[in-house]
């Protein structure tokens, strides 16, 4: 059995994903100190999302920092139930300080 190691936070903060230079609008549902799970919904548009592609994610922490992480995507879950929606496991490249400290405060080690 596979045990993840890092600590999750459960979010919901806007996103945007950036793949080869197209933006795509979403929301973060958690993060860790590596990796971050998304979700994006696109309005019938047919994105181009595979694991091992790299990625920008841009988001605001509650704070009030931008961060822009590169990241790259893990896994990805296409649903098309009502229009297109990809789930995402996206794993940072490396991560901004800001980014470490807004886990920091969150996270109890």
């Amino acid at each position: 059995m596979r045990i993840r190691r890092p600590k999750r936070i459960i979010l919901d903060l806007n996103a945007e994903v950036i793949v080869d230079g197209k933006s795509y609008a979403g929301f973060i549902g958690n993060i860790s100190d590596d990796g971050i799970y998304m979700k994006i919904l696109s309005s019938g548009i047919t994105a181009d999302f595979h694991p091992g592609n790299s990625v920008d994610l841009k988001f605001q922490l509650p704070a009030g920092e931008k961060l822009n992480l590169p990241c790259i995507i893990k896994w990805v879950n296409k649903s098309v139930s009502n229009g297109h929606s990809y789930s995402m496991g996206l794993k940072i490249h490396s991560a901004p300080q800001e980014y470490k400290e807004f886990l920091s405060g969150r996270v109890r080690l």
